[in-house]
């Protein structure tokens, strides 16, 4: 306790100092490191970057992945440093900032800081924004629950598609929030660089397929291991390539290349350009990037119909395949073990692997053998892979309604 005081008293002033140089337009997002929802908020921050904004990142990041960029186009102010600053007087002395501004924009993201803020925020003087990604209904402290008692103070809620505004519905009725606020909600896509032409792709007697992922419990990577090395023992004609942060993963799956992280957009866009399928085995999804990303490339989804997925691809686009998954009640419940460290994989890799579980791969694994014998349904899925994405989630249409949101 007196380690934690000195530290407050050591620190406070720093803070001081920071919050005194605040521009305006202010985020909170919790992470600057390897991952789909950390390249979403960078494009916004990015839309904004002629406006001079500042950017708090609330947590430590597993890695330093995206700093760099985030550092380009805003202000970062990193507030893990300040180890005290769990203490109020930081949050009520940055809320006495923020409402002595002359046209202050808040925007937060999926931390509890920003909330806690939102309490001593004068809703009179600031515009107060949010982003939900996805609801994570296992977790009792998960930021949409824990935004309950503000939202009265939140001028709009940003979401990515229906199923979020359902299920919010579902939980203001639980809470007796009053519904009238479900009118404050706005659906902005994200956006992804979709290539101008469609890129053939070359009918190789193996197929190509990726999985594009940080190593989280929720992204399932044993699933994908496990679907490469079955694909290995049925002598499926299939070569498999992970990029993400499974550098130190020992890898004797003959088919399985494990690429490690990727920072240079051409490269990782390259990969999308020769690949054929794209893997999601997530039990729990927003709508990740790196369905759009792929898809742009013409790469086909294969995915659990989880989150916003299914309002995208589905057989009216006639552009991936959907698998229903019946273990995400039981990953929701074991998820609960893992909240302190989400980078749980080998050890989330079960030992013997349940039925349910075993029936999942066995199902994507059936896809798989289809795409493989029925090249022409592969090339029809992936030309409307590209179609669809070019007409709905271009960067143009995300800044324009980011741009209305913030300053109509």
């Amino acid at each position: 306790m007196k380690s934690s005081k000195i530290a407050y008293l050591y620190e406070f002033p720093k803070f001081l100092r920071e919050i005194n140089k605040l521009n305006d337009i202010i985020f909170f997002f919790p992470f600057y490191h390897f991952g789909g929802g950390e390249t979403v908020h960078l494009d916004i921050l990015r839309i904004f970057k002629e406006y001079k904004t500042s950017c708090f990142i609330v947590y430590k990041s597993d890695n330093e992945f995206l700093k760099d960029e985030f550092n380009k186009v805003s202000r970062v102010i990193d507030l893990w440093n300040y180890k005290s600053s769990k203490y109020e007087s930081y949050i009520k002395r940055l809320a006495k900032v923020i409402n002595e501004k002359e046209n202050p924009i808040v925007f937060g993201c999926n931390n509890h800081f920003f909330y806690k803020l939102v309490k001593y925020l004068d809703e009179k003087k600031v515009k107060i924004l949010d982003l939900t990604h996805a609801f994570s209904y296992e977790d009792p402290y998960a930021v949409e629950k824990f935004s309950l008692p503000m939202v009265n103070k939140i001028h709009k809620r940003v979401i990515l598609g229906k199923k979020t505004y359902t299920d919010y519905t579902n939980l203001y009725k639980k809470n007796n929030i009053n519904l009238s606020l479900l009118d404050r909600f706005v659906i902005i896509n994200n956006a992804v660089n979709v290539p101008e032409n469609y890129i053939n792709k070359k009918n190789d007697h193996f197929l190509k397929i990726l999985f594009v992922s940080r190593n989280s419990f929720e992204k399932r990577p044993e699933i994908f291991f496990e679907i490469a090395k079955k694909c290995h023992i049925k002598k499926i004609n299939a070569q498999f390539t992970v990029i993400g942060d499974f550098e130190n993963i020992d890898n004797n799956i003959p088919n399985l290349n494990i690429v490690g992280s990727i920072k240079d957009k051409q490269k990782i866009d390259k990969y999308y350009s020769e690949n054929d399928i794209l893997l999601i085995t997530s039990f729990r999804e927003g709508f990740p990037m790196v369905i759009l990303e792929g898809m742009a490339y013409g790469v086909v989804p294969i995915s659990t119909n989880v989150g916003e997925i299914s309002s995208f691809v589905n057989t009216q686009n006639n552009n991936g395949i959907l698998i229903s998954d019946t273990t995400t009640e039981r990953y929701s419940k074991m998820k609960n073990e893992y909240i302190k460290n989400e980078r749980c994989y080998p050890k989330s890799q079960l030992k013997e692997i349940p039925d349910d579980l075993n029936n999942l791969i066995n199902e994507f694994i059936d896809k798989i053998q289809i795409l493989n014998n029925d090249r022409k349904l592969l090339n029809t899925l992936s030309f409307n892979a590209f179609i669809s994405v070019k007409k709905y989630f271009s960067p143009e249409q995300q800044r324009n309604a980011y741009l209305k949101l913030f300053f109509e």
